[in-house]
């Protein structure tokens, strides 16, 4: 279950599992899948058909499963919704009617929300519910006979509960409702409607409550403080119960379902919890609850447990119902604690056995190949993380306290960074497949105690991005303050070197409150904010990418879909969307060569995209959406797959997912899902680029032209040999006084050693390819922090954008020697890095040895 290829070929002494429509097999277009398990469902609504041959289940992407009641096995897997214009954020909710037949699913749009009501055997829609200007929808729930549609709606006045006839789509009001809905339940009959509601008012005590409405009558029977979230209704609405928060056991709520009086009764029970489900058998005296890791029936006459059944270990699993669907007569019960299970509560067994998978259980959300090729790593977002071997497909590490987020490959591995809840005020760094901390950094002090809700070690400041650096040296990361008396917000920008724990640059963008996914560069040297493009050492603003005069790059908030734009792995590529100057969006997203500061590719559809990764040779690119994710050629603009996966994981609480993920050949995209598995599939090769003069090529100011020549030239030995005779770097002249005083910092005298430090500093860049020939080759401990010291001294230079036209070929030609990667590329960039008379080029050079691990120790 963990590990499938694609199509495998029956043994002789095995034959081919009597599987017609092969539910279970690949995609189209994937050649492996990893920690699959058919009974993970993730967020999935279920039923039990009323013949008790089938259970049904459905997702919030809209996919359809249906199995063998008695057997488990997996019979169909359809996708019922097209999502071509769904966004992939926020699509937590599903609920099926209790026949299976009709389901409802909600999803976000880009700008909106909507809930469809689907025939599910027959793939039609029925009814759909869309947000209207004045008009927002919550919760929602289907009415078991499916004829009704619930849903909590936010109006200018407030939040109302309504219903709607799904058949005629005719709605009517039920009552109003508390701001803050978190369930909705119907009573078995669809009678009677059940919803608990917290009223966020300070003054408000206790604040939460349950209220019951009578839908054919299309009124409130009764509202009822009730300290829960979790509930269960019996089948014809008379008895309403649930786990305090306040105090250990169960509370029952009567009604008198003539004069709706209501009678309550408490009945303790020590291990009964308000966040664990429950459910009222079709005798509508059992209770059964899943306590963790006991599955007990609670009798609600004699108030006591009169059955229990020890259940799988549980995991955590997200969002979706995870109890229910009993048979008729009571015997079974279905349960989805990460894997779907049926249970037969006579003799306490499972009615077919469940496969766990060896996958996450719930939402991948970050996800990452080794620097190897060899592993794929993957973390939740309940904090587990697993690593799998790509040869074998077994996962060979399984963490319950994954750490960090924000996936980095470093020359030293795979990194993460996070933030530990018990220590807010530091990013910590971890290797990330073994879950080790390797190093941790204050991004600010603590405020006063008392200063907020959070106590004495709140943060001074509200984090919002973080990453390390490819070269795995320097953490980057935004933070704001609270908005200044006149309203407006300040962020600071700030670089620390982790190796000398030193600070290397802070800057302030004025008006600026940012929170999402990372927007700097892998190299980290520049920062896309706000539509406008930052060098990071010093602050400055370099330019603001654009198409032509009106299109320009989207500049606003993460949770609108635009944010911070993409950069490729190297750092030399940026994709975003575009917006005009009037502030509308349009739905294409743009590839600009940072070097040349031009457009090299505007790819169509992309209104709806949450997630953008490019190959590391920057070649092909993949975006994820609604639908699951495409790849195209950067340089022809041409589509070279799609690939349907609808429920690749979009958006979490985080909103800064990392699912999808080239292997460091380029040849295979990786995707994580919400079902907690990945898959892996195959991309195909882009055309060979035709040059015919290399050397004119990547000087080329257009950078489409300039992109053929480097490929070009890391395809065909020939191209690279003559590119590599021709760019050579300039002869470093002589600097006698220079080498004296370098040569003065092993002096075995104070005194020299000092003056020696003085006068280096005053010479600042002039001496720095100086300095960092000699960092290289220092032996004694005492030059080598003298030195250390004196570069970090070095005020940085403005690292210009886009650079000048006869800097330009230098750029490219750069990161050809870095792609081809032979021991004389690395020697010749080496040369580049030493070398004073282009300080432009000497900054990128260095930038590249940094990141594949080559810069001299």
């Amino acid at each position: 279950s963990g590990w499938q290829h694609a199509d495998p070929p029956p043994t002789p002494d095995k034959p081919p599992p009597e599987t017609a429509s092969r539910a279970d097999r690949l995609p189209d277009g994937a050649v492996a899948r990893l920690g699959w398990s058919p009974h993970r469902v993730g967020n999935s609504a279920f039923a039990l058909t009323p013949d008790e041959k089938e259970i049904v289940t459905v997702s919030p992407e809209g996919i359809v499963r249906r199995f063998d009641a008695k057997t488990g096995r997996l019979i169909e897997l359809r996708q019922l919704t097209d999502r071509a214009d769904v966004r992939p954020v926020g699509d937590w909710s599903a609920d099926l009617s209790a026949d299976g037949r009709t389901a409802a699913v909600g999803e976000s749009l880009a700008l909106g929300y909507r809930v469809t009501v689907w025939d599910v055997p027959a793939g039609k829609l029925l009814f759909r519910w869309a947000q209207e200007k004045q008009v927002r929808g919550g919760v929602f729930t289907l009415s078991p006979d499916g004829r009704v549609l619930a849903i909590s709606e936010y109006v200018r006045q407030g939040a109302i509960l309504r219903a709607f006839d799904v058949s005629t789509g005719k709605g009517r009001e039920l009552g109003p409702l508390e701001m803050n809905v978190y369930n909705l339940k119907f009573s078995a009959d669809s009678q009677r409607l059940v919803v608990s509601e917290v009223s966020g008012r300070p003054d408000d005590r206790p604040g939460r409550y349950l209220s019951c409405f009578d839908v054919p009558a299309g009124k409130k029977v009764w509202k009822l403080p009730a300290n829960c979230d979790k509930f269960a209704v019996s089948s014809d609405g008379r008895t309403a119960i649930f786990a305090q928060y306040d105090r250990p056991g169960y509370r029952l709520i009567e009604t008198d379902l003539k004069t709706n009086e209501t009678t309550q009764t408490e009945q303790p029970h020590a291990p009964a919890h308000p966040n664990v489900p429950v459910a009222f058998a079709p005798d509508d005296r059992t209770l059964l609850a899943a306590e963790f890791n006991d599955l007990i029936a609670w009798d609600i006459r004699a108030g006591k447990v009169v059955s229990r059944i020890k259940l799988p270990q549980a995991e955590l699993v997200g969002f979706g119902p995870e109890l229910g669907a009993f048979s008729a007569d009571g015997r079974t019960v279905i349960t989805k604690r990460g894997a779907l299970a049926r249970w037969d509560l006579t003799t306490g067994k499972p009615v077919f056995e469940a496969v766990a998978g060896d996958g996450l259980g719930a939402f991948v959300e970050h996800l990452a190949f080794t620097p190897d090729g060899k592993a794929l790593y993957a973390a939740g977002y309940v904090h587990n993380a697993a690593v799998w071997d790509l040869a074998t497909g077994k996962r060979t590490t399984y963490h319950r306290d994954g750490v960090g987020k924000h996936l980095v490959t470093t020359p030293e591995g795979l990194r993460s960074v996070g933030v530990d809840g018990r220590t807010p005020c530091e990013l910590v760094i971890y290797g990330a497949v073994a879950c080790t901390p390797t190093k941790s950094v204050r991004w600010t002090e603590e405020k006063e105690a008392g200063a907020n809700r959070l106590g004495a070690n709140a943060p001074a400041g509200d984090l919002g991005a973080y990453t390390l650096s490819a070269d795995g040296r320097t953490l980057l990361w935004v933070h704001s303050d609270s908005p200044r008396r006149d309203g407006t917000p300040k962020s600071y920008v700030t670089a620390h070197d982790i190796v000398t724990d030193r600070q290397v640059s802070r800057f302030t963008l004025s008006g600026v409150s940012y929170s999402g996914r990372s927007p700097f560069s892998p190299c980290g040297r520049w920062l896309a904010l706000e539509g406008k493009v930052y060098h990071v050492r010093t602050g400055t603003e370099l330019f603001a990418p654009a198409d032509g005069d009106s299109d320009r790059l989207v500049a606003g908030t993460p949770f609108s879909l635009r944010g911070a734009g993409w950069f490729s792995p190297d750092g030399r590529l940026l994709a975003g969307r575009l917006e005009k100057t009037d502030g509308s969006v349009g739905d294409k997203l743009v590839v600009w060569e940072l070097a040349s500061g031009r457009v090299v590719a505007r790819l169509p559809n992309a209104g709806l995209v949450t997630q953008v990764v490019f190959s590391p040779d920057g070649r092909t690119i993949a975006l994820a959406d609604g639908r699951g994710a495409r790849v195209y050629d950067v340089l022809t603009e041409r589509r070279l797959a799609e690939f349907i996966a609808p429920d690749i994981t979009g958006g979490t609480f985080e909103n800064d997912p990392q699912t999808i993920a080239f292997s460091p050949d380029g040849r295979r995209l990786a995707t994580g899902h919400c079902e907690g598995s990945v898959l892996i599939w195959a991309v195909p090769r882009p055309e060979a680029a035709e040059v015919r003069d290399l050397w004119a090529a990547i000087g080329d100011t257009s950078p489409v032209a300039g992109r053929a020549g480097v490929e070009r030239a890391v395809r065909d030995p020939a191209a690279l040999k003559t590119l590599m005779e021709r760019f050579r770097p300039p002869p470093e002249e002589p600097d006698p006084p220079v080498a004296a005083r370098i040569a003065d910092l092993d002096s075995d005298s104070y005194a020299t050693r000092e003056a020696a430090s003085k006068k280096l500093r005053e010479l600042g860049a002039k001496a720095e390819p100086a300095l960092r020939r000699a960092l290289a080759a220092a032996r004694s401990a005492e030059a080598r922090r003298r030195l250390e010291d004196i570069l970090a001294a070095v005020a940085p230079a403005v690292e210009t954008l886009p650079v000048p036209a006869e800097t330009l070929r230098g750029v490219r030609a750069i990161e050809v020697l870095e792609r081809v990667g032979t021991p004389e590329a690395r020697e010749l960039l080496q040369a580049w890095a030493d070398q004073g008379r282009d300080p432009r080029l000497a900054a990128e050079t260095r930038s590249v040895l940094g990141r594949v691990g080559a810069a001299k120790k």
